[in-house]
């Protein structure tokens, strides 16, 4: 090995460290999917990076993208297990602790990856605010999605909820309407308990930005 051979080796294993290990469980039907989205030539040696964002006190919005193998940063995360490379920042990996990535096509339209995360799971602590968060989940969240938009409980205190507008909904100018109108409607004649919707979304960070106020 020359000179400059020996110098490009010791850069490269600077450049690319051991990362710390990013503390996830990978079902075997999710390695199945995932070694087949990675088969392709064009994708060989490619590694799959994890994002998970925080939403609410207990939701989490995530996503998967593929990356070149040589690219990350060196304070990432690294899951390693029978060929399957899984990367995020510190950040995600902090939202991704104990998380169980699975492989789900029970139903027609409905296959993917799935993120079984033990805290969305186990719920809110206030019944009040798990029929609320339920509502969300089960019958608003599916409503505005043709919209592009989502709708996040953020807290519950003080008989006051808390809530966070994302997709379509950050910054349009019908999101008050929605809340208004729609949400806070439909959440009065289910859930009485609840007085009073805040809602705590920066519009005018959102795709269509208005500034709106948050009550």
């Amino acid at each position: 090995m020359s000179r400059h051979e020996r110098g490009t080796k010791a850069k490269a294993v600077l450049t690319y460290p051991a990362m710390e290990k990013l503390n996830i469980e990978v079902t075997d039907r999710a390695k199945e999917k995932l070694k087949e989205a990675l088969s392709g030539e064009d994708l060989a040696g490619h590694v799959v990076r994890l994002v998970a964002l925080k939403t609410g006190a207990i939701r989490f919005r995530y996503q998967m993208g593929v990356e070149p193998g040589g690219e990350g940063r060196e304070d990432d995360r690294a899951y390693e297990e029978d060929g399957i490379t899984l990367r995020a920042d510190p950040s995600s990996a902090e939202n991704l602790e104990g998380v169980k990535l699975d492989f789900v096509d029970s139903a027609p339209g409905e296959a993917g990856f799935k993120f079984h995360n033990p805290l969305e799971e186990q719920g809110w602590d206030d019944p009040i605010a798990q029929r609320l968060q339920e509502l969300l989940d089960n019958e608003v969240n599916p409503s505005i999605a043709s919209h592009g938009g989502y709708i996040d409980l953020v807290d519950f205190k003080d008989k006051k909820a808390y809530v966070a507008m994302g997709g379509g909904c950050q910054g349009c100018g019908m999101a008050r309407v929605t809340l208004r109108e729609g949400v806070e409607t439909r959440v009065r004649e289910l859930i009485p308990e609840v007085e009073e919707i805040i809602d705590v979304t920066d519009h005018s960070a959102g795709q269509n930005p208005h500034h709106a106020p948050h009550s």
